[in-house]
């Protein structure tokens, strides 16, 4: 039967007179749903019990996040780690009372890139211990062979190890180094951690093409590293560190940690932290005809006290910033050094000292600070707040190099 073909109809008959018609039952049949009823599922326990009790079965994850472009080569479980000695477990903390190490060994280039990282964890609504926490020591050794020595002690107060496992790492563009793993789910024991990084040491410094460290939560010391040990690049991202460092390009960020120490670079510096102290001393080289050695240093709400040495000629930029917080800054260097100076805070005092053979233009500008009313004989004066001016010995060299100095609601000095 065509769809556009009527339905067959009921046949009528015609029944006695007085009474109504009847029909035949139908040729064709209609099915009618009927609703069932739904009894409500009442649950015995609460949402959020049920919830983690659901991830606990069916969230469990045997695999492990991998870094990329990394693969492992070698892992090793806290399980099977060799009980650390007496030593080392009496320069831990008090609430540590077990300790387990595991060493590896790493062969070293000129284009090795060391890295030392911890995998994400898996993002969970809800859990229980802390990130994986504790300490990084870079140190130097002359019993090292072109080889770099990587020692990782897990402490613990209890009996029950974390559920953590350190792997031997190889990438596709010289990488290597360890990673860190931690165990996944609600109830994973939380791990402390000290690693021990070793490099060779000898009669003239170690060059290798990079360093990158990756460990959130973690102090680091990189000892006395910039007369042993040259970078091409280095990258660290940690809690907190301190010590010296010698690198073509070097990134230090730190997150609520102060930074501190002595750092050198011939391309790029950029420190960075937050709520936390920077103090340092930097040395810069240039020799780059076109391009400026850059240094980029940020805090926020407390002090940045940075002093400066301009090691060559050239060109370079500086730029010092925090907030709520004092800043001194003080740069010293040759007569060949053409300066680009930005230093800039809130609330608090900003001072900065020039180099004796400055020369360039200059603005030092505060707001909300009385008018001092005397007469500034060398620049010009904008309500009190802003200062301009020039130092110069040859007026060729008048706009050679340029300093901008600011702050609010207190006062900003340069020293020229």
């Amino acid at each position: 039967m065509s769809k556009n073909s009527p339905q067959p109809q009921p046949l009528l008959s015609k029944g006695p007179p007085g009474l109504p018609q009847y029909a035949y039952h139908p040729v064709f049949y209609q099915t009618i749903a009927i609703p069932g009823r739904v009894e409500q599922v009442r649950y015995r326990r609460s949402p959020l019990r049920r919830f983690i009790l659901g991830a606990r079965r069916h969230g469990r994850h045997r695999g492990w996040d991998l870094p990329a472009n990394m693969v492992f080569d070698r892992c090793e479980r806290a399980s099977s780690w060799a009980a650390a000695d007496s030593v080392l477990l009496s320069e831990s903390a008090g609430a540590f009372r077990h300790a387990a190490e595991a060493t590896f060994e790493i062969p070293l280039t000129v284009d090795t890139v060391l890295v030392l990282s911890v995998a994400p964890q898996q993002a969970v609504l809800f859990s229980y211990g802390t990130p994986l926490s504790g300490q990084l020591d870079i140190s130097t050794s002359s019993r090292r062979n072109n080889t770099a020595r990587v020692v990782i002690t897990s402490l613990f107060g209890g009996h029950k190890r974390a559920a953590v496992k350190a792997c031997l790492m190889s990438g596709t563009d010289g990488e290597a180094g360890v990673g860190i793993l931690t165990g996944r789910g609600f109830w994973a024991a939380a791990a402390v951690m000290k690693i021990q990084l070793v490099l060779p040491e000898g009669k003239t410094p170690l060059h290798l093409k990079g360093l990158s460290v990756n460990l959130p939560h973690f102090t680091v010391d990189v000892g006395h590293l910039k007369d042993a040990v040259a970078f091409e690049s280095a990258v660290l991202r940690t809690s907190n560190a301190a010590g010296s460092l010698t690198a073509s390009t070097l990134t230090l960020e730190t997150s609520n940690g102060g930074i501190s120490g002595t750092f050198n670079t011939s391309t790029h510096l950029h420190l960075s932290t937050s709520n936390a102290p920077i103090n340092v001393s930097v040395g810069l080289t240039n020799a780059n005809s076109t391009a400026a050695t850059t240094l980029n240093m940020r805090t926020s709400n407390n002090r940045l006290d940075e002093a400066v040495t301009l090691a060559t000629d050239g060109r370079f930029r500086v730029d010092g910033n925090t907030s709520n917080g004092v800043l001194a800054l003080g740069v010293a260097g040759p007569a060949g050094a053409a300066l680009s100076l930005g230093a800039r805070t809130s609330n608090k005092r900003a001072e900065v000292a020039l180099p004796d053979a400055f020369e360039g233009q200059f603005t030092v500008t505060t707001s909300q600070h009385a008018e001092d009313g005397r007469t500034v004989e060398y620049g010009r004066v904008h309500e009190g707040r802003t200062v301009n001016g020039w130092v110069y010995a040859e007026e060729a060299k008048r706009r050679r190099g340029s300093v901008l100095v600011t702050t609010s609601n207190a006062e900003a000095v340069l020293v020229v």
